[in-house]
């Protein structure tokens, strides 16, 4: 028994240090980058009456990636809504980190607790979505958030009532929505002054475009 415990010590180990050698990491994170960008394709040509868990039809799939394609975009789709999009981004961002390496990891390095954070970050996300009105056009019973986003606020919406708290779909909304907004920034690595740099930029942008116009009108009114 000690034997056979050792053996399996030690191949535990020599797993764990193949698992986390240079080439698999770059090798994971291109085969994660892939299959993310494969997910995307299937999104963007997701149909909600193609063939699926949640659609019984015998009419081909319109998806891009066909069957699978329909079946995965779906799966998606319902069950988070539209942060499938940002969950899909999310995993071709830290698949591309992984891949390509300190290049581009000095903020989007993969750690335990940005995984958490982006995990996080969609779901409540997701949950903050289903906390608005949906329009006429969206295809689907679930809310915008899918159906984890709709639990979610079911759960919130049944403690509001319990405590005779009214709003509850705004509460959700102003608590998950700037929650899932940071998950999702802390986990790509922005920082508040990349905010403030970006309003400055904007900010000294608009002298130059002004006087870029003005110029133009002059050049027009000269010819």
């Amino acid at each position: 028994m000690s034997a056979a415990l050792a053996i399996g010590q030690r191949a535990w180990v020599s797993a764990r240090i193949l698992w986390d050698a240079p080439f698999v990491v770059r090798f994971r994170g291109v085969l994660q980058a892939l299959l993310a960008t494969l997910l995307v394709v299937a999104l963007i040509s997701w149909n909600p009456a193609d063939p699926s868990l949640n659609a019984a039809s015998a009419a081909n799939p319109t998806n891009w990636l066909g069957a699978n394609g329909a079946l995965f975009a779906d799966l998606f789709m319902q069950s988070l809504g539209l942060g499938a999009w940002p969950a899909a981004l999310l995993l071709i961002a830290f698949g591309l980190a992984g891949a390509i390496g300190d290049a581009i990891q000095q903020r989007l390095k993969p750690t335990p607790l940005k995984a958490l954070s982006a995990t996080c970050g969609v779901l409540a996300l997701s949950a903050g979505l289903s906390a608005l009105t949906h329009p006429a056009a969206w295809p689907l019973a679930a809310g915008l958030g899918g159906l984890w986003g709709d639990a979610v606020v079911g759960l919130l919406k049944m403690a509001c009532a319990a405590l005779r708290i009214g709003g509850a779909s705004i509460i959700a909304g102003v608590l998950f929505l700037p929650l899932g907004l940071w998950g999702i920034g802390y986990a790509v690595g922005l920082r508040l002054s990349d905010l403030g740099e970006a309003f400055a930029w904007t900010r000294s942008r608009r002298p130059a475009a002004r006087s870029d116009r003005a110029a133009g009108r002059r050049l027009r009114v000269q010819a």
